[in-house]
């Protein structure tokens, strides 16, 4: 009997060491993976700041070519006008 309860202390010990070296493998997969998710926030803001700069880009182009669209029908307003 006591055989088996040495046998059964080591078995205890065995499953002890193996799941504190799972949770150890894992705790640093948790970190890697947090250290990941921080990484691709960070590329985010920067996309979306990006994105944000790319979109004022193209409202201030369109606003200066309809101001130059404006402007050219202006002046051929005026040609004409004194044209007639």
């Amino acid at each position: 009997q006591s055989h088996d309860t040495v046998s059964g202390v080591n078995a205890c010990k065995n499953n002890i060491a193996q799941w504190s070296a799972e949770v150890e493998e894992l705790l640093l997969k948790v970190a890697d993976l947090e250290r990941k998710i921080a990484d691709e926030k960070a590329k985010q803001k920067y996309l979306e700041s990006k994105t944000v700069e790319i979109s004022q880009e193209e409202i201030d182009k369109e606003a200066r070519d309809g101001i130059e669209h404006y402007s050219s029908a202006k002046v051929m307003d005026d040609a004409i006008i004194r044209l007639n």
